[in-house]
């Protein structure tokens, strides 16, 4: 007991993982740090959206203020699995469950990894939609279910995706040929190897 009360006093009390403890802890670990490259603990992306956010501190013309805020309550994904005729895989809803928060640039062995983040319930119902229409093209060409949660540069097709079954991270381009190259095996061992970047924030 003891020694589990000393390495919790070892987690910031200016970080997420001290007051997100529902969270799911990669992405936790990961957002922290993230913010580390702001000096306010707040990210300045270029404006990316018109609609609102709990985690929206401030905007101007040019830029919004955000910062992961955790989700209460957190978004339900009975809908999409009755829709879908089965369960989602319990990581998939520990990660979308998580934050509202905006873009979330990364690299993955060099490349750009953007992660889909929910900035408000509206993104949610978004990301059900193609979640749905994603179902039913695997679905055209027998292929197992997969649901991404980040996609590569904005020229690319590449999605990263959580198989359904093995919640192994797959690299994978969608349609027809169906190419997919295991990357991890689960999701947090993935967000622990993405190296956070930024696209356009400001940094003072």
């Amino acid at each position: 007991r003891a020694r589990r009360l000393k390495q919790a006093a070892r987690v910031s009390q200016s970080s997420l993982a001290y007051h997100c403890r529902m969270a799911f802890p990669a992405l936790t670990k990961l957002f922290d740090r993230y913010l580390a490259m702001f000096p306010e603990g707040l990210v300045a992306s270029p404006v990316f959206t018109d609609q609102t956010s709990p985690s929206e501190r401030r905007r101007d013309q040019n830029h919004i203020w955000w910062q992961p805020t955790e989700q209460s309550p957190v978004v339900n994904f009975e809908r999409i699995e009755a829709a879908l005729e089965r369960p989602i895989h319990p990581t998939i809803q520990s990660y979308f469950r998580s934050y509202w928060a905006g873009p979330l640039y990364c690299t993955f062995n060099g490349k750009p990894v953007e992660l889909i983040q929910l900035w408000n319930p509206e993104e949610f119902e978004h990301l059900i939609e193609n979640v749905v229409g994603h179902f039913l093209q695997q679905q055209r060409f027998k292929q197992p279910f997969t649901f991404f949660f980040a996609v590569a540069e904005l020229s690319s097709e590449i999605t990263y995706s959580i198989d359904n079954v093995s919640g192994q991270v797959l690299e994978e381009v969608p349609g027809p040929s169906g190419r997919r190259t295991i990357v991890a095996s689960d999701l947090a061992e993935f967000l622990a190897r993405l190296q956070p970047e930024g696209q356009g924030e400001l940094h003072a």
